[in-house]
């Protein structure tokens, strides 16, 4: 199964109207277990609301995604978020991509030649970005 940073990032770039609206990830699916993927949505109804929806349906055909939308008002009314301890998907996504960095600045830290991998048991690890390749 995905990790819940893996899952924003897919949902993220496979869901453009989600630009619209306050995601969150909520329940065991953050801790990393579990067998489902809590999904709150939090924005306007509508026609933007059915897109969105319909992507979230595509991008999570083989995920065991649970959707919950509220609208701002029942979200601030019931303090949904808080109660239930919902971590924004952005907030997963920069949580993915400071360990992607760290764990860069950590193989150049120790070289990652085969040379220094081999010295350290392990396969020397190669992390490519779209304009660069690191080595």
């Amino acid at each position: 199964m995905m990790s819940a940073n893996e899952i924003a990032v897919h949902l993220l770039a496979s869901c453009p109207s989600l630009e619209h609206f306050e995601a969150y990830m909520f329940g065991s699916a953050v801790a990393g277990v579990g067998a489902d993927i809590d999904i709150l949505i939090v924005g306007p109804g509508g026609s933007l609301l059915s897109q969105v929806k319909g992507e979230l349906r595509s991008a999570g055909e083989a995920l065991p995604l649970h959707l919950l939308c509220m609208l701002p008002s029942e979200a601030l009314h019931t303090q949904f978020v808080s109660r239930e301890k919902c971590v924004p998907l952005s907030q997963l996504v920069l949580s993915n991509h400071e360990q992607t960095v760290a764990k860069i600045v950590s193989v150049q830290a120790w070289g990652n030649d085969e040379d220094s991998a081999a010295r350290r048991g392990e396969d020397a690890i190669c992390a490519e970005t779209p304009n660069q390749r690191v080595r």
